[in-house]
C-alpha cells in the first residue's frame, strides 16, 4: 500500500513515500535486480535559489550535465524537446506514448513521453529506464514524483538543503554526454 507522509515545521519540510512491503522493486519499466540496489541511502546536495526553489545536480545519459528543478507537484520527470533532440540523436530516448495532462495553470496539454536510458541524481545515484514528460524547446528541466518514487522512501530537507534517495542503481558501463553542457562526448561511469 502506497503512502504519503508530509511534515512541516521549523525545521523545513519533509515529505517521504514509499510502500509499505519491504521487498518491493522500483516500479521501472525494467526489472531491477536487488544486488544493485543500494543498501544506506544516497544523500544528494540541493543548490538552493533565491526564490526558494531547489535544484539538484544531475548528469542525463545521451545528454550530458543539467540541474534539475525539484518539484514534488510535477506528477513526471519533463525535459525540454531541445534536450529530447540531443537524447535522440545519441539513441537515449524512445517514444512511449502520449499523456493528457493538466498543467499548473489548469490548461489542459497532450505531450509526448520517452524513455530514457539513465540518470544519475548528484554524484552517485543512478536511476535506468525512466519516463519524461517533453515539454516545449526551451522548457526548465523538472524532477518530479514519477522518479522520486522510484527512489523512495525518500527525504527532502531544507537546512541542510539535501535528497536522501533509496534504491540508487550501479552506474551504466560507459555514459554518453551527447551535447549538454558536460562538454564531452563520452565519459566513464563514476
Amino acid at each position: 500500500m502506497d503512502r504519503i507522509v508530509l511534515l512541516l515545521s521549523g525545521f523545513g519540510l519533509l515529505l517521504c513515500t514509499g510502500t509499505s512491503t519491504a521487498q518491493s522493486v522500483p516500479s521501472a519499466t525494467t526489472p531491477v535486480s536487488m544486488a544493485s540496489v543500494a543498501t544506506a541511502p544516497t544523500v544528494v546536495q540541493l543548490k538552493r535559489r533565491s526564490a526558494g526553489t531547489y535544484y539538484v545536480p544531475s548528469l542525463i545519459d545521451g545528454f550530458g550535465a543539467t540541474n534539475l528543478l525539484v518539484d514534488t507537484g510535477s506528477s513526471h520527470l519533463v525535459i525540454s524537446q531541445d534536450m529530447l533532440e540531443t537524447l535522440k540523436t545519441q539513441n537515449r530516448a524512445e517514444f512511449v506514448r502520449d499523456l493528457r495532462g493538466v498543467m499548473a495553470d489548469g490548461s489542459a496539454r497532450v505531450v509526448p513521453v520517452y524513455r530514457i536510458s539513465s540518470l544519475r541524481l548528484g554524484q552517485a545515484c543512478w536511476i535506468h529506464d525512466i519516463e519524461a514528460a517533453v515539454f516545449p524547446r526551451k522548457s526548465r528541466p523538472i524532477l518530479g514524483m514519477s522518479t522520486l518514487a522510484q527512489l523512495a522512501p525518500f527525504t527532502l530537507s531544507t537546512e541542510p538543503a539535501t535528497l536522501s534517495l533509496s534504491r540508487c542503481l550501479a552506474a551504466p558501463k560507459a555514459v554518453v554526454a551527447g551535447g549538454g553542457a558536460s562538454g564531452t562526448d563520452i565519459a566513464a561511469a563514476p
